[in-house]
């Protein structure tokens, strides 16, 4: 039992709430878990940002903000345009076909009569994405990966279903860039691109909230 991703999926699914208090003795009964590994993965939960460990107060889920979630996106967009950027100066033959592979897979279920659940859209887009940056340094794939891992409990309280938005030109586009090892034009898109992907975003928290 890998008991740090069971935790990590129920607080990004939100069975474990924002703000809650983590009750070890409870989680290590429900989970049949021993102590150790329970605070070992309690730990590295914490070091990603999506727990705090209080002295003295034992953990508690983050809290969720607008302000926090404009921050993440912010950096997500200057992170992405710096993966991006390396991949194309580094990547090769398999960088090129995965791109093209992920992207025919996405178009074709954002294009099927049947709308797809959220679980299967956000699948083709994390594949597609993660195409496009393959070729970067191991350091900013870590970096890009810690800051996606916080937005995603974001993105999964507000869209329990897929609502389609107009991207499938702005992924063409981007992936012929790539393709054709143009940075600066790629840079470009993926700037617009996440930005018009934050203001779906931020619209759809406000909504929430209110």
């Amino acid at each position: 039992m890998n008991i740090k991703a069971i935790l990590r999926e129920d607080i990004l699914s939100g069975k474990l709430k924002a703000g809650a208090k983590i009750n070890i003795s409870k989680l290590k009964d429900q989970y049949s878990v021993g102590l150790a590994p329970l605070r070992e993965a309690l730990s590295r939960l914490a070091m990603t940002g999506l727990l705090i460990n209080e002295q003295n107060k034992g953990y508690t889920v983050s809290s969720m903000s607008l302000k926090e979630f404009v921050d993440l996106c912010v950096a997500s967009t200057h992170i992405e345009s710096l993966a991006i950027e390396q991949a194309i100066e580094n990547g090769g033959e398999d960088w090129e076909e995965e791109i093209i592979a992920s992207l025919y897979q996405f178009k074709k279920l954002e294009t099927a009569k049947l709308k797809p659940s959220f679980e299967e859209w956000s699948t083709a887009n994390t594949r597609y994405h993660n195409a496009l940056i393959d070729g970067c340094s191991p350091i900013i794939k870590e970096l890009r990966g810690l800051v996606r891992l916080r937005a995603q409990r974001y993105i999964r309280f507000l869209f329990k279903e897929v609502i389609l938005v107009d991207f499938q030109k702005e992924h063409e586009a981007l992936a012929d860039a790539c393709l054709i090892r143009d940075k600066k034009k790629a840079k470009k898109l993926i700037k617009q691109h996440s930005k018009k992907a934050m203001e779906v975003y931020i619209k759809r928290y406000k909504n929430a909230g209110e």
